[in-house]
């Protein structure tokens, strides 16, 4: 699926994401509009979004 699929399943925005992740506004803005992929970023990350998203990290992962 990939992380704007599930946060929009969440019905988060990306400004609740950020705080209830702990993750900057900017990063994640970064992830949803593809500047920056996700799969680059830190386990510590994908960690802490997919537990906030209630996920594995795979969904979080964008389709190759």
């Amino acid at each position: 699926m990939g992380l704007k699929e599930e946060r929009n399943k969440k019905g988060y925005s990306v400004h609740k994401l950020s705080i209830l992740s702990n993750i900057s506004q900017r990063t994640l803005e970064a992830f949803d509009g593809k500047y920056r992929s996700i799969s680059t970023c830190k386990l510590k990350t994908l960690c802490k979004l997919a537990l906030t998203l209630d996920c594995s990290i795979l969904d979080l992962l964008d389709d190759p």
